[in-house]
Parts: structure tokens; C-alpha cells; sequence
């Protein structure tokens, strides 16, 4: 059994590394395209890759394998997607499993290297890989100390050996199963046919290359897992057999292996760092389960989607909510209530920790052309079963796109609730030649895919549900078909464009019996590269010779049109304009032809041939245009025949320029002077336009147009000017008409200014004597303003314009009526007004009085005097001042002359005032202020005395820190009459009026009484020990019998894992056993000895019934020979049965 568990610890750590080789096939792109290799490249390619072969470096640096592009190229699958494991070094993997602290560690750099480092405090060395990410928290300076302390110890030969072969034979793509991997020296013995190991010696002898030119390998003890594929027996597919690609490690093996001990070991420091990206804390036993969900939410930008539910769900597994399904799909959605104070045990935070670490590792390895991740702690990893792969001559045209086929493929099998994640990732560089990528699941479903924030093309199984059966749409696997749409105008450069293909598989289910795990790997796309760039190649070449051809045909048609339009002698602009069109055609066909020549890629034979034929295509000469027009005359003939136009026109102006000053000379004109100017200006407008039509005739390419278009917008026209004189009297007619217009604006103005004084006055229905005097001067300012006016309106000409509207607006002025007086003191009301006002004021006083008078006599007729008779009475007086005080006011306003002012003014002053009487019973219940202040003060005094009485018992119960059932109780009755006499007191003070003297004394002691609280019973049982106490030591008798149950079960399962139990073997398992019984009868003891009511004491009984009996296993192998009895005495009997037939 140690031997077994020692051999599962290093397979365990081994880094498995797989190798997906696919064989060299042509890419056919339908019967639409025929794309064939050139016989050149295949040739040059075919020279080179054997010179990759033969020649092996002594020593590879980085910048030739930066400079070689076939190391860049990962090596995916063959038809039969053959997996290698390469061989490592399993002593190295146990020592590093073993550090105390962790290095970050590097990816390989492209092409081969030996990699490896040793820690400056041990000897020990580990692989590391070289190449570092653009997140990783590596040190330049760590890097530096890797060089130098890098010393030999393992060979990792990354060389690819590619097709040899220059024919390219359909190959479909097929199955073949997978043969067990086997434990065995690097020098293998293992049986292959003569293609196979022609294929293997090959590898070997660059192996053997390698290491005699770099290093003597130390004499480790070195296992290599090697899996012995079907080959093909086609003698093609050995001969295009490639190398196995790089051999990649893991990044941060041994940091996930030291953070697994940190845990152990008790390091108080559990944060970890790995760069600005991704972050987490390790988790210890005690801690709450939302603290390790949290964990990964806080870097679910790190993940994808179903990479958070993964890991959330494979947490929730480690915990007491496995079995609560609900519990899932609210923790998904942040709901960590369910959670809420549970918490995890020491190997519950082991196992989240290693997931912890597994989740940094897959973020790491994103770019790594080979990870595998596994989630589960049962051993159920379902992972080696994966395909990765590009399908073969499905590489078709799509308009302006060329569709490619990834397929990833997951073996099918049983499963409830299993689903799968299946996505590619491109790299950047390859990402921006990607136009969509659709999804195709079993040739049923069909979907279009969107990129996630890490760049994942992502689709997802739908979940299985109850079905298990894989063969009806249930159970795991499946395939997925990518359909990756490449922009065809862009070539796919396969030293940076890279592809990966990722599966990640888990189930709902809270038992995993199909493990759950994520596979990432890197995919050739050499072959669809070959056939994209070859075929946009032969593409380009055909466009550039199209272009060639087009360009040559508008040269042909733009010199035929040139020889049709000299034939006359005239050139229009018209048939220049064709011309000049047809040229700028022949510059765009060429420099089209250009665009398309210069993207074809540099070196091809005929490129400079065909830029001298697109050189070699010039323009036409463009003639010149003497037609502009388009009339069949010469523009030249035009030109003059304007310019006498032009002249006319000039003569003319000065004529009408001449006329009209004479007219003008006396700043009058009469209707003669008007109809002579008039005369002359028809016909300098009539000039002008000869011109214009003239001149518009000459093309605007002639010269002298210019100018004599110039001279014809320099001849403006003239304004006939107005008759200001009509009646020839020398005064001008608008002089007239202003100072009638004038006077009639007076008029009107004089009869706004009445209209509103006269609204103003009349507007509250009073006029006083001032107001009508104020009005009958503005009524005789207006009658003075309309005379004038008439007079100025008659002496105006009558077939002046205007007159009839100005006589028009005289007319509708008015005359105003004076208003008569009704205010004669001006107070603005009427005086009969004010005389029935005051008189009802008057009135209104006196029925105020007799109302306080009876109200008076109601009040004091008890003795006692209340606040709201007080009020009552208060409000009654004061409603009878203001009534005094309104009536004196009416009656002053009444005017003196007025007729009954004197007799109202006797009745007011015959209205006396009245006395309000004092309160003596301020609450109004019948009794004296006096007496209640007494009452009140007699139950603070009792109030203060239960304080007392409260305060001395409590001291007393609390001396001994220890507080039983019954002195809680003889405190709490104490503290439930303290509360009752301070209830009483505060009734009692409030019951006081507010204003007595002495009622704020009385509240302040009663306010200093505090309230007591009542001690908490610890010694439940009245025992002298606390409960807590008791609590613990059942606490710890409970996790006793746990981990006694743990080591039952760990021994027990141990001694029948091979089916065998010697009797040494019962033996141990029945003293765990009765050393288990004793945990628990002790355990059951000390939480009996619990009180019923103390926390906790439920959950450690809870804890203590989970803990079931084990029964001992039978010897079955009392001899201990590893036979089970039963077999020896099968054998036996039949010996003797033989024996007997003998006899």
C-alpha cells in the first residue's frame, strides 16, 4: 500500500504534457477554386525543412528561434489526434512539491531551450518555463538572476519536423483509440513496426544530438510516460510524420504545491500576489465560507463566466452545502445568505486552497500551448479524451470571407447534469483578421458567437439534465464545430497569428463522476494558413491583371473619342470634358492597378513586369476649347459684337445722368420735369439689356469678357425721381401735409390725456370736487386742439396723398361730458356709506359687552378659575375691544355735517371695559395646583428608596462573577418595582401643572434614578462553573471523536482498498474502533453534562449523533500471503478432488 500511494503522489505531480501532431493534407476549396501549390514554394519549402532537420544547432538562443518561424508553429492534431506524454523528471516534481516558498515561473521561449534554476538556499532545481506573460509579476531582475544561476538538468527537444512530402493527398479525418500510457525508461523497448520506429529512431538521434552539443544530463532517475498510438501504415503519413512539439510545463506547479503546505505549516501571511490582474488569500480552518467565494469574485475579471460558476460551485462542493441545491444559484447570483456563518474545517481549506491556486494557475496559462486543469479530489479527470483540431478541405469562399473549420470534441459518456463550455481564443494579431465565428453543436444547433471580455468565441452545451445517456442527447461530450470567417483580403502569418482551443466541463450535479476540468491548447492553423494565403495570392495576381486590362481599354476609348472631336475644328467644353473624364478614368484604373499590385506579397517574379505594364499606360493630350458655347461660331466673332453693346449702354447713362441733374436743381419737381426723365431711363434699361444678352453669348473662357462685364455692372441704373410740387404753387406738398398730420396727432393725443383722467376719476364710482375741476380743463384743452387741426387739414392741397386719412382720423375725435360729485370729503366712499356702517359698528360693540358680562358671572361662580375659562373669557374681552375700536373708527369717518353722527358717539361712550379674572386650577380637574405638587413630591421619595434596594441586592448577586436561575430572578423582581415606582412618579409629576413652583425639582430626581440592567445567568445548573466552560470541554470531546472517526475511516479504507484484510490489518482497525467508541461516550458525557439551554449545546449533539459506528472488516487473508482464503480453499478442494479421482 505505500508503495501504491508513493507511486499516485509523483504520477499526481507530473506534469502531463500532450502532444497533438496532425498530418499533412491539401486544403481544397470547392470546384469553384482551384488553388494549386506552386511546385516553387513546395520545392524551396521542402529544402528548407530538410536543412531544419540535419542541421541541429549546438547551442539555440532566442533570436534563432525568434528568426525561425516553424518553432512558432504548435504541432495539433493528426487524423487519429495522437497524444505523447513527455517524459519529466519525477524526482525533480517531488522536491519541488516540497519547497516553502514559491518562484514565479516562466513559459518556454519559442524554439528549443533547456530550462532550468536552482533556489540560491537548495540545490534542489525545478522546471521553469521562459516565457513570461504580459500580467505575470516576474522581476526583470528575477529574469536576470534565472541566467545565471541556470544550470543543466533536463533536455526538452521542441523541434518540428515538417511534411516532406510535396504531394498533398485528401486525408480524411478518422478515430483511433488511445492505448494505455505506460511507465518506462527514456530508452524504450516498447514494440513498433518498422515505419514506427524508423519515426522514433529519428527522434531519438536528435535527441541524442542535442544533448551531446549542450550538456552531460545528470544520472537521475528519470520515468517517462509514453502512449503508443495506432501510426498509419501509409507510407505518406510516416514520411510526413511531424516532430513531437515543445515539451510545456505548467506555470506555477510548485508555488500551487508550496501554497498546500503553507496551510500545514501555520504561516501567519496568507496573501497572494501575482500581479496587477489576479490576487487571492489563502483559507484556513474557522474561516466563513463567503470568505472563499469571495475570493474568487474579487477576480471574476480574470475569468470567464463559466469559469466563475466552476469554481464558485467546486467550492460549494468542499463545504456542509454541497447537498443544498438552492444554495448554487443564489451564491451564482452574489447571494451569499445561505452561507451565512458557516464555516470550513481544516481540509476543506486545504482543498479550496489548491482550487484557489488551480484558478491562478489557469489564468497564467492562458496563452500556453498545452494546460489542463483538474477540479475535482476524487480522481475523476476526464480530461485526456479531448480533440482539438482544424477539419480538413473545408476552407470555402464566402464574398469578401474564407470559412474555416475548428472542431473541438469531448468523448461522449454517461453523466446527469453535465454541460460543457467549448470556445477558441485567436490572439490579437490573428483576432483582427476574424470577420464572425458561428457555432455549430452536434450539426443541430447553430449560433452566433460574440467575444467575450477575455477574447473567448464561446458556446455551451445545454445542460443534460436527468438524461445520462449520451446517445439521446444527455450525458457529456459532444462536438462543436467553429466556423471561423477570415477577411480574405488579409494573409494569415502563422509566426504571429495564433489559435486555441479550450473546453471546460462540469455538471450541476453534487456528485462529479465525470470529473470537472478545463482543457486549453494551441491549434496549427499552418495548413489553412498555406491554403488562404495561396489562394489570396492567385487572387491578387488575377485582380492586378484585370486592372491591367480595364486600364488598357478606357486608354483605347479616350484616344478613339479624341480623333471624333478634332474633326470640325471646334472644341466645345462639352467634348473636352469627355476627354479630360476619360483621362482621370485611365489615372484611377491605374492607380487601382497599383493598389492591387502592391499587395501582393514581395519577391514575385512578375511583379516588376507588371508595374511596367500599368507604367506604360499614359493619358491623352486634352485639346483646347474655342467653342465654349457650343454654337458652331467662334467665340472671338462674339466677343466684338458685345463690345458695341457695351458702349451704347455707357452713352445712354450719360444722357439720363445729365437730365436728371437739371431737374434736380431746384429741389422741386412738377409731373412735366418726371415723364421727361422717365422717358430717357426706358431707354437706358433697354441698352443695358442689348449688352447683357451680348455678353452672356461670349464663352467666360475668352478673354476681354472679364472687363467688358466689368464696364456693363458699372452702368447702374437710375431712380426716376417723385413729384414733390403738384400743384406748382414752389412749396413743397409733404411740408404741408406734416403740419396737418402734426395737429391732428395734438388732437388726438388731448383726447387720450381726457379719456384716462375721465376712466381714472370714474373707475371707483366716486368723483370729488378737485377730480371734475382736474376734468373740465382737460375737456377745453382737446375742443382748442380740434380747431387747430381742422384749419391745418383744409389748407392741404386735396389731391395730396394722405389728406383724406388725416380728415378721416379728425372725425373720430369726440368730445368728453364732465362727470358730477358724489365725495364730497374725498374719502373714497360715499358719504351715506359711511353713515350705515358706523351705526352697525356700534351695534356690534355693545352685544360684545353683555356676551363678556354673562360669561364672566358663568366663570367665577364655582370658585375655581381653569385656564380655558380664563381663555374664554380673554377672547370675549378682546372681541369686545376690537368691536369698540372698529365702531370708533366708523363713526369718526363719518363726516360732521352728517345728520345722527352725535347720537351714535353717545352709545359708544356708554360701552364700559371689563376685568379678566386669574386661573387657580391650571389643569382643570377640580382640584388645587397646590394639593397635586405635594402627592407628586411623596412618589420621587419612593422611587429613589427602590433604587436603593435594587442597587444593594445587585452588588451582592455579582460578588462572586457566578449568577444562578434565582438570583436573576430576586433581581429582576427588585428592578420590576423599581421600574413600577418611577412609573407611578412620573405620573404623578406629570400630573402637575406645568408653571407650578417646584414641578422641575421634583422631575430632575426623578430623571436621575437610572434604570438597572439585569445580570445574565452563567451558572445555569447552580453548579459554581460556567457554563461556558462546560461548553468547551464538550466542544473539544466532540472534535475528539471526529477525528477518531476520520482515522476508522482512513485505516479502513486503506487496508480493503485491494480487497484483503489480514488479521494484523483487523486488528489496528478494531483498536481505532474502540478507541472511537471511547471519543464518543466521552463526547456524549461531556455534552450531557451541558446545561439544555446554553448556545451551542444543539449544534455539538448535532456534530456527535453525525459521527456513526464502524464495523470491522473480516479477514479474508488470515496468512497474509496477499491470496484470499477463500481461493486457497477453492484450490485446495479441487486439488484434493484431484487427488481423489486419482485414487
Amino acid at each position: 500500500m505505500r508503495i501504491f500511494r508513493e507511486y499516485m503522489a509523483r504520477r499526481n505531480n507530473r506534469y502531463s504534457i500532450r502532444k497533438f501532431t496532425i498530418g499533412t493534407a491539401s486544403v481544397l476549396l470547392g470546384s469553384l477554386l482551384i488553388f494549386q501549390h506552386s511546385e516553387e514554394a513546395q520545392a524551396d519549402t521542402l529544402q528548407k525543412e530538410q536543412q531544419e532537420v540535419k542541421e541541429i544547432p549546438p547551442k539555440v538562443d532566442k533570436e534563432n528561434t525568434n528568426n525561425d518561424s516553424n518553432f512558432n508553429n504548435i504541432l495539433e492534431k493528426e487524423s487519429n489526434n495522437d497524444t505523447v506524454q513527455q517524459p519529466i523528471q519525477a524526482e525533480i516534481d517531488n522536491k519541488t512539491e516540497n519547497k516553502s516558498a514559491s518562484k514565479d515561473t516562466k513559459s518556454v521561449e519559442e524554439g528549443t531551450e533547456i530550462t532550468s534554476q536552482q533556489f540560491e538556499s537548495n540545490a534542489d532545481t525545478i522546471i521553469e518555463n521562459k516565457e513570461q506573460p504580459d500580467h505575470s509579476d516576474v522581476k526583470e531582475q528575477d529574469i536576470q538572476n534565472d541566467k545565471q544561476e541556470k544550470t543543466p538538468e533536463t533536455i526538452k527537444n521542441d523541434e518540428e519536423i515538417k511534411a516532406l512530402d510535396t504531394e498533398k493527398p485528401d486525408i480524411d479525418k478518422k478515430q483511433s483509440s488511445t492505448a494505455e500510457n505506460t511507465d518506462t525508461k527514456i530508452n524504450s523497448n516498447s514494440k513498433l513496426n518498422e515505419k514506427e520506429q524508423s519515426v522514433t529512431q529519428n527522434l531519438i538521434s536528435m535527441e541524442n544530438r542535442v544533448t551531446e552539443t549542450k550538456v552531460e544530463v545528470p544520472n537521475n532517475n528519470i520515468e517517462k510516460n509514453e502512449s503508443e498510438k495506432g501510426l498509419s501504415t501509409n507510407e505518406k503519413d510516416v514520411k510526413n510524420e511531424k516532430q513531437p512539439e515543445k515539451q510545456y510545463i505548467p506555470k506555477t506547479r510548485v508555488a500551487r504545491s508550496i501554497d498546500r503546505n503553507r496551510y500545514y505549516n501555520g504561516i501567519s501571511n496568507n496573501h497572494h500576489y501575482f500581479g496587477p490582474r489576479l490576487s487571492y488569500n489563502s483559507l484556513r480552518a474557522g474561516d466563513y465560507i463567503a470568505t472563499a467565494l469571495n475570493e474568487v469574485e474579487r477576480n471574476r475579471g480574470e475569468l470567464t463566466e463559466e469559469e466563475r460558476k466552476l469554481f464558485l460551485r467546486n467550492i460549494i462542493r468542499q463545504t456542509s452545502l454541497k447537498n443544498n441545491k438552492a444554495a448554487y444559484d443564489r451564491i451564482f447570483n452574489r447571494d451569499y445568505s445561505v452561507a451565512r456563518n458557516r464555516k470550513i474545517t481544516g481540509s476543506q481549506a486545504n482543498n479550496i486552497n489548491t482550487l484557489l491556486s488551480k484558478m491562478k494557475d489557469l489564468t497564467v496559462n492562458r496563452d500556453s500551448p498545452n494546460y489542463q486543469g483538474i477540479y475535482t479530489f476524487t480522481n475523476q479527470n476526464d480530461v485526456t479524451k479531448n480533440d482539438f483540431g482544424i477539419v480538413k478541405d473545408e476552407v470555402l469562399h464566402d464574398g469578401e470571407a474564407l470559412i474555416a473549420t475548428m472542431e473541438l470534441s469531448k468523448e461522449k459518456g454517461r453523466g446527469t447534469y453535465r454541460f460543457e463550455n467549448y470556445a477558441i481564443r485567436p490572439n490579437d494579431s490573428l483576432n483582427k483578421k476574424i470577420k464572425q465565428v458561428v457555432a455549430v453543436y452536434e450539426g443541430r444547433q447553430r449560433v452566433v458567437l460574440r467575444q467575450d471580455h477575455l477574447g473567448y468565441y464561446s458556446y455551451t452545451r445545454p445542460n443534460s439534465g436527468r438524461n445520462g445517456d449520451p446517445d439521446r442527447g444527455g450525458g457529456s461530450g459532444g462536438s462543436v464545430k467553429f466556423y471561423i470567417s477570415f477577411d480574405a483580403n488579409q494573409y494569415i502569418d502563422v509566426n504571429k497569428d495564433k489559435l486555441f482551443g479550450y473546453i471546460l466541463s462540469d455538471t450541476t450535479d453534487t456528485n462529479v463522476l465525470r470529473g470537472v476540468n478545463i482543457t486549453n491548447k494551441a491549434v496549427n492553423i499552418q495548413e489553412v494558413a498555406e491554403t488562404i494565403n495561396e489562394a489570396l495570392k492567385k487572387a491578387k495576381i488575377k485582380k492586378v491583371e484585370d486592372a491591367i486590362e480595364a486600364a488598357t481599354q478606357v486608354q483605347k476609348q479616350a484616344k478613339i473619342k479624341l480623333g471624333e472631336v478634332t474633326q470640325d475644328q471646334l472644341v466645345t467644353p462639352d467634348e473636352k470634358a469627355e476627354i479630360d473624364k476619360m483621362n482621370v478614368e485611365i489615372e484611377k484604373a491605374k492607380s487601382s492597378a497599383i493598389q492591387v499590385l502592391d499587395a501582393l506579397p514581395n519577391g514575385l517574379t512578375n511583379k516588376d513586369l507588371l508595374r511596367k505594364r500599368i507604367n506604360d499606360i499614359t493619358s491623352v493630350t486634352s485639346p483646347e476649347v474655342n467653342d465654349a458655347d457650343s454654337n458652331g461660331v467662334l467665340d472671338t466673332e462674339q466677343l466684338s459684337e458685345a463690345t458695341q453693346a457695351v458702349v451704347n449702354a455707357e452713352q445712354t447713362k450719360a444722357a439720363v445722368d445729365t437730365k436728371l441733374a437739371e431737374v434736380k436743381a431746384d429741389g422741386l419737381v412738377t409731373p412735366d420735369e418726371k415723364a421727361a426723365v422717365d422717358a430717357l431711363i426706358q431707354t437706358l434699361e433697354s441698352a443695358k439689356q442689348t449688352a447683357k444678352e451680348k455678353l452672356n453669348n461670349v464663352s467666360n473662357i475668352i478673354v476681354g469678357k472679364d472687363d467688358l462685364q466689368t464696364r456693363l455692372d458699372n452702368i447702374a441704373s437710375v431712380t426716376s425721381p417723385e413729384v414733390n410740387d403738384a400743384d406748382g404753387n414752389g412749396v413743397l406738398d409733404t411740408d404741408q401735409l406734416s403740419e396737418a398730420s402734426q395737429a391732428v396727432a395734438n388732437a388726438e393725443q388731448a383726447k387720450t390725456v381726457v379719456d384716462t383722467k375721465l376712466t381714472e376719476i370714474t373707475t371707483d364710482g366716486l368723483v370729488t370736487p378737485d377730480e371734475k375741476a382736474a376734468v373740465d380743463t382737460l375737456i377745453q384743452t382737446l375742443e382748442n386742439a380740434k380747431q387747430t387741426a381742422k384749419e391745418k387739414v383744409n389748407s392741404v392741397p386735396n389731391g395730396t396723398a394722405g389728406k383724406g386719412e388725416l380728415q378721416t382720423r379728425l372725425d373720430n375725435i369726440t368730445s368728453v361730458t364732465s362727470p358730477e360729485i358724489n365725495d364730497v370729503d374725498s374719502n373714497g366712499v360715499l358719504d351715506t356709506d359711511q353713515l350705515s356702517e358706523a351705526s352697525q359698528a356700534v351695534v356690534n360693540a355693545e352685544q360684545a359687552k353683555a356676551a363678556v358680562d354673562n360669561k364672566v358671572t358663568e366663570v367665577t361662580s364655582d370658585g375655581l378659575v381653569t385656564p380655558d375659562e380664563k381663555s374664554e373669557v380673554d377672547t370675549l374681552i378682546q372681541t369686545l375691544e376690537s368691536a369698540k375700536q372698529t365702531a370708533q373708527e366708523k363713526v369718526n369717518s363719518v363726516p360732521s355735517s352728517t345728520e345722527g353722527k352725535s347720537d351714535l358717539q353717545t352709545r359708544l361712550g356708554n360701552i364700559a371695559s371689563v376685568a379678566s379674572p386669574e386661573v387657580n386650577d391650571a389643569d382643570g380637574n377640580g382640584v388645587l395646583d397646590t394639593e397635586q405638587l405635594s402627592e407628586a413630591s411623596q412618589a420621587v421619595v419612593n422611587a429613589e428608596q427602590a433604587k436603593t434596594a435594587v442597587d444593594t441586592k445587585l452588588a451582592e448577586v455579582t460578588v462572586d462573577g457566578l449568577v444562578t436561575p434565582d438570583e436573576k430572578s430576586v433581581v429582576d423582581a427588585l428592578i420590576q418595582t423599581l421600574e413600577s415606582a418611577k412609573q407611578t412618579a412620573q405620573v404623578k409629576v406629570n400630573s402637575v401643572p406645568n408653571d407650578t413652583v417646584g414641578k422641575d425639582d421634583l422631575q430632575t430626581r426623578l430623571d436621575n434614578i437610572a434604570s438597572v440592567t439585569s445580570p445574565e445567568v452563567n451558572d445555569a445548573d447552580s453548579n459554581g462553573v460556567l457554563d461556558t466552560e462546560q461548553l468547551s470541554e464538550a466542544s473539544q470531546a466532540v472534535a475528539n471523536a471526529e477525528q477518531a472517526k476520520t482515522a476508522v475511516d482512513t485505516k479502513l479504507s486503506e487496508i480493503t482498498s485491494d480487497g484483503l484484510v489480514t488479521s494484523d490489518e483487523k486488528a489496528e482497525v478494531d483498536a481505532l474502533i474502540q478507541a472511537l467508541e471511547t471519543a464518543k461516550q466521552t463526547a456524549k458525557e461531556k455534552v450531557n453534562s451541558v446545561p439544555n439551554g446554553t448556545a451551542g449545546k444543539g449544534d455539538l449533539q448535532t456534530r456527535l449523533d453525525s459521527i456513526s459506528s464502524v464495523t470491522s472488516p473480516e479477514v479474508n487473508d488470515v496468512d497474509g500471503n496477499g491470496v484470499l482464503d477463500t481461493d486457497q480453499l477453492s484450490e485446495a478442494t479441487q486439488a484434493v478432488t484431484k487427488a481423489e479421482q486419482a485414487k
